[in-house]
């Protein structure tokens, strides 16, 4: 296991990480990973999963309650097939209408998307664009244990994330307005065991043609991702995600100057200020995700820049700065001023992101 900091220069660090950690801990043991209100989404399943795994709560009663919650997930057909029960992509009936009228507003206040028929978002089918994020989410949440019931029902995400009409015509995932979603599945897909499946189907190449769209899609102008998702998921939370994903399958030191170009861009002085915030407060929707996202990219950036030794003068200079904002976050979160948020998964996700950043 990596740590967050260089504990061969300094032990002080290393204590830090692990006050750090200790209070995530004090949090998560005051929701449980059985949350009734987290895990009312399918994504709030999978951050609950995921930090139950870093944290080593596999063997707890709230973690059994949890499986059993992800299961409700999926109904089965008349011929005996598990599937999607698409009723449970949303929590709200508001939601999806939500979500498409903050990208259509985006699409008004900025032409980016609407220059393009393809990625317009009025074009965009959001109930594919839903099912292709919630099967990775579920990819991964069936890939926890090794049941036979899982076994079938991880079989069942991979045909449908490989099947037609999941895959987008431009390479990667549907649609091609949001590199986040195909980040989304390729993170997953590189944390489970699917060479039983892969055996049997040529998946290697849509997989590196996939990679290879994320690099196609960095933005003309600013070397960032965007989001096309309106202020739900902002650009620095795809951008994030977008790194992210090229870190996991470790596209980072092959790719390390076009990499190095968007890391030096968002942390830069004049662009830093913009998203690595610490006077934003959990006091709305629009506050709350922007938050969210930029506890994405301090992850991701973190990990990079820790990681692959060609950025370490990066390492350097901004580790400290990075380890200040999750300290202030977590900080925040555990006094509870966390007034209103505007996704149920917002508080998981980001301590799962933290937690992936610095152990």
């Amino acid at each position: 296991m990596s740590t967050g900091f260089d504990i061969s220069s300094s032990s002080n660090n290393q204590r830090k990480v692990e006050n750090l950690i200790k209070t995530i801990k004090k949090i998560m043991a005051k929701h449980g990973v059985d949350d009734p209100e987290w895990i009312r989404a399918i994504s709030g399943q999978f951050f609950l999963l995921s930090l139950s795994r870093e944290l080593n709560w596999h063997r707890r009663k709230d973690y059994e309650k949890l499986m059993n919650s992800c299961l409700s997930s999926f109904r089965v057909t008349y011929q005996g097939d598990f599937v999607l029960d698409e009723e449970s992509l949303q929590v709200t009936p508001e939601e999806t209408k939500h979500i498409m009228d903050l990208m259509e507003e985006e699409d008004r206040k900025d032409s980016y998307f609407t220059k393009f028929p393809k990625i317009c978002a009025k074009n965009i089918d959001s109930q594919l664009m839903y099912l292709n994020f919630h099967y990775a989410l579920l990819l991964s949440i069936v890939s926890e244990e090794d049941s036979d019931l899982f076994k079938i029902l991880k079989n069942s995400c991979l045909e449908y994330l490989f099947s037609e009409k999941a895959l987008d015509a431009s390479d990667g995932w549907y649609p091609y307005r949001v590199p986040w979603i195909t980040a989304r599945v390729l993170t997953n897909l590189k944390s489970i065991d699917y060479t039983a499946y892969a055996s049997t189907h040529d998946i290697d190449e849509i997989i590196n043609d996939a990679l290879e769209s994320l690099f196609q899609r960095i933005n003309e102008v600013k070397p960032i991702w965007r989001s096309g998702f309106g202020t739900w998921v902002t650009n620095w939370e795809s951008t994030g995600l977008c790194l992210e994903a090229l870190y996991n399958w470790n596209i980072v030191s092959h790719r390390s100057l076009e990499i190095r170009k968007i890391v030096s861009y968002v942390l830069s002085a004049d662009v830093c200020v913009e998203w690595l915030d610490m006077s934003r407060k959990f006091d709305g929707e629009e506050n709350s995700n922007a938050i969210l996202g930029s506890v994405v990219l301090a992850s991701a950036v973190y990990r990079i820049i820790r990681d692959e030794t060609s950025f370490k003068d990066l390492y350097d200079e901004y580790q400290e700065k990075l380890f200040n904002y999750f300290n202030y976050i977590i900080d925040m979160i555990h006094k509870g001023n966390v007034d209103q948020v505007g996704q149920f998964t917002t508080i998981p996700q980001i301590m799962y992101y933290i937690l992936l950043a610095i152990t």
